[in-house]
């Protein structure tokens, strides 16, 4: 239940300085989550979500087994708005698979499928076609919450990429976001800012994240997998064939440079 309000102490001359330092509703609706995705709700005091759970049909990523520990978008608010990486944040790793043609992220995909039936493995793979600083066209990615259990997974995926794609296929394990460790520097000496944990407690306290969907529906992997082929076929991936009869996704145009070279032979 709310509180009722509290008097305030007139005489503190740090007044603006103590509110601003706790100021959560104000921090989140300048970065237009409060009134956009979240409200205060007023039974509560808690900043509740507005919106129902669904997947992103937008998404390049077919997500095989989601974590549902896992609160990404509450963690990306965290960083925009506070500008530090979350505690969380700081025990994720990834192992990383690079496929090279659009015939090996559909393998890829089938090898993380099969771990799944086996064991619970967080995973997704999927087209690189937002982030053109990873330098890829493709990527696959397996999540655990230690260094340790990082190095296992890293173990266990190149063995089975080996067996069911190939050695040629670049693996590698990394911490945490690309997207933060160009952001903050080199994620080995990274340090939370001393007011990261008073951020998080408040966070903890009064912000409630959105419902997660944890299962993909068919209908979204399908047009997702579309958008991969696709993409390979403007990428000049040429084992986009494979998938469509032998044939381009657009008929060639037809080239008369060949009767260039004969007339003038």
């Amino acid at each position: 239940m709310a509180t009722h309000l509290k008097k305030l102490e007139l005489a503190n001359v740090n007044m603006f300085s103590d509110i601003f330092q706790i100021n959560l509703v104000g921090k989140l609706r300048q970065h237009g989550i409060v009134g956009k995705t979240h409200k205060v709700d007023t039974a509560t005091g808690k900043i509740m979500p507005i919106l129902s759970a669904g997947h992103d049909t937008s998404t390049p990523w077919v997500h095989v087994k989601q974590d549902p520990e896992r609160d990404c978008d509450r963690y990306e608010i965290i960083e925009k708005v506070f500008g530090f990486i979350p505690t969380p944040c700081l025990a994720c790793w990834k192992v990383v698979v690079r496929p090279k043609t659009l015939l090996e992220l559909f393998k890829l995909y089938n090898l993380q499928v099969g771990m799944n039936e086996k064991e619970d493995v967080a995973c997704k793979c999927g087209i690189e076609i937002d982030r053109p600083y990873v330098h890829a066209l493709y990527g696959g990615y397996f999540y655990d919450h230690e260094k340790e259990s990082g190095f296992e997974r890293y173990l266990q995926v190149r063995k089975l990429v080996d067996e069911q794609i190939g050695k040629h296929v670049p693996i590698i394990l990394k911490r945490y976001c690309t997207e933060y460790e160009l952001k903050y520097g080199d994620s080995k000496g990274y340090k939370q800012p001393k007011a990261a944990r008073t951020w998080e407690e408040l966070m903890d306290k009064y912000f409630v994240s959105g419902p997660k969907s944890i299962k993909q529906p068919q209908i979204t992997v399908a047009d997702v997998m579309e958008r991969w082929i696709r993409y390979a076929e403007i990428s000049g991936d040429e084992t986009v064939l494979m998938f469509n009869n032998g044939e381009h996704l657009f008929r060639q145009v037809r080239s008369y440079h060949k009767e260039a070279e004969v007339s003038h032979a």
